[in-house]
């Protein structure tokens, strides 16, 4: 199974999610997991090179094909590129990474045309909106609210889980774990084990 983690606007924080999820799919998941860093600055096998131990394997976008058998989990450059549209079209899903911004939905229409154009060759695609950095202000309620509102208008499934703005997230990964690993913040531990549920239900993922 083949997950791609995009957007095609950049800084949404799609590395720190793909990251995360990748230690819980190694630690529960029943296939092999691979990583394949499709961005050009290589976030992603940056931190993977700061494990100490558990590393991940890093492939190759055109060596997908080789790993039909494990969870593939791709993190995408934050612009369109033929590495992006190639791995929307190889994959079985596809989690849109989203802050809560004005140029998050400017981005929204061009990432419907990249997705219009991959149904046509992938018709069994899945694709989910996830809101990431979500402030904790409960007074920017009413504009979060409105902003799942035009999602819901996309036509797209929306994660009913909700990564918030955190700073454990960024402390974690300077030292190559992931919030679960990291064991400083319950709030943050549960949301990314929340999201891994929900993928695990929605996706039909098998665990060990």
């Amino acid at each position: 199974m083949i997950f791609t983690i995009l957007n095609e606007k950049g800084g949404t924080g799609k590395t720190t999610i793909t990251f995360n999820l990748a230690v819980l799919f190694q630690s529960r998941a029943k296939a092999d997991i691979v990583l394949i860093d499709a961005d050009k600055q290589k976030s992603l096998t940056s931190i993977n090179n700061l494990r100490l131990e558990k590393k991940f394997k890093i492939s190759e976008l055109d060596e997908a094909d080789k790993h039909k058998d494990k969870i593939i989990l791709i993190d995408t450059g934050g612009r369109d590129s033929k590495e992006m549209r190639q791995s929307i079209i190889i994959s079985d899903v596809l989690i849109i990474v989203l802050n809560i911004s004005q140029l998050d939905l400017f981005a929204l229409s061009r990432i419907q045309t990249l997705i219009n154009e991959a149904l046509q060759f992938n018709k069994n695609l899945k694709t989910f909106y996830l809101l990431n950095r979500v402030p904790t202000n409960f007074f920017l309620s009413k504009e979060i609210n409105e902003f799942k509102d035009v999602l819901l208008q996309t036509g797209i499934n929306i994660f009913n889980t909700e990564i918030k703005e955190r700073s454990s997230y960024k402390r974690s990964i300077q030292d190559g774990l992931s919030v679960v690993e990291y064991k400083k913040d319950i709030k943050a531990e549960g949301e990314i084990k929340s999201l891994y549920n929900e993928i695990k239900i929605k996706c039909n993922v098998k665990e060990m």
